[in-house]
């Protein structure tokens, strides 16, 4: 291999012998050495690579002995053929934090030796951490505003919405007796009647247009009757031509993650909130399929397809859609269909 061409590489690089000997090395590993001597001397040219290692690595590893083994078996299967490729990535406390390298070890072409080449991954790691700890705070934030809102929901729906029923039904009685007697208060009986009934369905109103819905999501059945009821919804409430398909009954729905039918159900409710109230659409599609590796949720509508402006609801709630999809796993596509309307499609892992 040209030399000048493993000077350049910016990771640290080692050309070893078919018995392990280090017979080269690039700057990036001379640079490594130099201000760490003391511990990794047994890594400069001369020494056995694979039992420099164990030297230099096992007061550091943090708490993976095995790893050492993996190493060593790992660099001794390429030199004798065995092995085309090895690589492994490894943890070490090292400067007084924990750092992450990789490291990987393919023959060289003549056949008679190897090519280690190590690098350090620390940042990547450290951001990957930093991302799945993102996510996990979304998702708690997603979980209690979920559980907020169906609780917030059920106190409606059970509390205010059955008083008003109840004074429904006393109003029309006492205005059916008042009338009976002939007494002129029927009319005002009558007109408490009207206003409990209105006040209830207004709260009902309320209950769909902020997403309250005060029933449990928690696996595929239930999700799809969150579907159906929001479709039903639509067509009452909205004017608007709903159809909602899923698999037959036969069919189980499963989701790697728990907490997917209250997501996807949380997307389909602001995919069909911005077709009724932003695109104008008047015939909404509801479906969901899965195949062996995905379940898929799309919702299309005939409407004047998305068009978010910056800081406004919308904008806001297609943010929410992706957030959502990113916290279980999924992708999620958005675009205005060229022969009119939206289409929006979710892909879970199953």
């Amino acid at each position: 291999m040209d030399l000048e061409i493993i000077e350049a590489l910016s990771d640290a690089v080692a050309i070893v012998d078919g018995a392990g000997i280090i017979l080269s090395v690039n700057a990036r590993w001379r640079t490594f050495l130099a201000s760490r001597a003391a511990r990794f001397g047994a890594l400069a040219v001369g020494q056995n690579y694979a039992a420099g290692c164990i030297r230099a690595l096992r007061p550091m590893l943090a708490g993976e002995s095995s790893t050492l083994t993996r190493l060593g078996q790992g660099i001794r299967s390429v030199l004798c053929g065995k092995t085309r490729l090895f690589s492994a990535e490894y943890r070490l406390q090292m400067e007084g934090r924990l750092q992450w390298l990789y490291v990987e070890a393919m023959p060289l072409a003549h056949g008679h030796g190897a090519l280690v080449l190590h690098r350090d991954v620390t940042a990547y790691r450290q951001m990957q951490e930093r991302a799945a700890d993102a996510l996990h705070v979304e998702r708690n934030l997603f979980d209690s505003s979920d559980h907020e809102r169906q609780h917030i929901g059920a106190l409606l729906h059970e509390g205010p919405c059955q008083t008003l029923s109840g004074m429904w039904l006393q109003a029309n009685v006492l205005c059916e007796e008042l009338s009976r007697l002939g007494s002129p208060l029927a009319g005002d009986a009558r007109q408490i009647a009207t206003l409990a009934k209105v006040a209830g369905t207004e709260i009902k109103k309320l209950l769909k247009d902020y997403l309250l819905l005060p029933m449990p999501l928690e696996d595929g059945e239930e999700l799809m009757i969150a579907l159906s009821y929001l479709g039903e919804q639509m067509e009452l409430s909205g004017g608007m031509t709903c159809e909602v398909t899923y698999p037959k009954p036969s069919q189980k729905l499963e989701f790697a993650d728990r907490t997917a039918p209250r997501h996807l159900f949380r997307i389909a409710q602001e995919a069909v909130r911005n077709a009724s109230q932003y695109a104008g659409a008047s015939v909404l599609k509801i479906s969901l399929a899965q195949t062996s590796r995905y379940l898929v949720l799309k919702i299309e509508d005939n409407g004047n397809g998305f068009v978010a402006t910056p800081h406004t609801s919308s904008a806001l709630g297609l943010q929410m859609m992706n957030c959502r999809a990113r916290a279980i796993g999924a992708t999620l596509k958005i675009q205005t269909l060229k022969a009119g309307g939206a289409s929006v499609v979710c892909r879970v892992p199953r």
